[in-house]
C-alpha cells in the first residue's frame, strides 16, 4: 500500500511531507519532477519517543522550517526547526503552559508566510474560542500569544479546520 499522505509543505521545488506507511509518521522531502513526486530523503528524525511523532511542518524557505511532534497518550507537543533544509533540528517550543505552545491541547494547523522566518501561526481546536483559538508568534516559533476570538468580532463561525497567511 503507498504511504498516506498527513501533510505537506511546497516550497520551491521541494514538497516536505509527513507520511506514514507502518509505524511512526515521519518527515520526508521531495523532489517535484514534472508531475511527479520523487523522494529525495528521509529528513534527520527529531520527534523520540516522549514527542511523539511528526505531524505537522511548514517551510518559509527551502533550508528554514518548522516540525511539530505531537503524542496524545500523555499529550506532549514539540516544535522544532531547521535552518539547513532538514539536515539537523532544533528543539524549540514544547507544550509547558504559559510558554511555548501554552498547554497540552492538539494543534490542528501551523502556517508560516512565504519567506517570513519570524511569523508563524498555530491554530487549537476549540477552548476558550469555540470556533478554534489562533496563537501567533513574531520570534519564529520560540514563544507564541494568544490572538482574540475570532466570533468576538460579532460574526459567528464554524469550527475553524485550517489557517494559511501570505505576507
Amino acid at each position: 500500500a503507498p504511504p498516506a499522505l498527513l501533510a505537506a509543505w511546497y516550497v520551491d521545488d521541494l514538497v516536505w511531507g509527513v507520511v506514514r506507511l507502518d509505524g511512526p509518521a515521519r518527515l520526508v522531502r521531495y523532489a517535484v519532477q514534472g508531475a511527479t513526486l520523487r523522494e529525495a530523503e528521509t529528513a534527520a528524525p527529531v520527534c523520540d519517543a516522549i514527542d511523539g511523532s511528526p505531524t505537522l511542518t511548514a517551510f518559509p524557505t527551502v533550508r528554514h522550517g518548522l516540525l511539530l511532534c505531537e503524542q496524545d497518550v500523555i499529550a506532549a507537543r514539540l516544535l522544532a526547526r531547521t535552518n539547513d533544509a532538514g539536515t539537523a533540528w532544533e528543539r524549540m517550543t514544547d507544550a509547558r503552559p504559559l510558554t511555548g505552545l501554552d498547554g497540552p491541547g492538539p494543534v490542528r494547523d501551523l502556517d508560516v508566510a512565504p519567506g517570513d522566518r519570524t511569523r508563524v501561526w498555530a491554530l487549537f481546536p476549540g477552548g476558550r474560542c469555540p470556533e478554534g483559538e489562533l496563537r501567533r508568534s513574531t520570534d519564529g516559533g520560540l514563544s507564541f500569544s494568544r490572538l482574540p476570538c475570532p466570533s468576538a468580532s460579532g460574526t459567528t463561525l464554524d469550527e475553524v479546520l485550517a489557517v494559511a497567511f501570505s505576507g
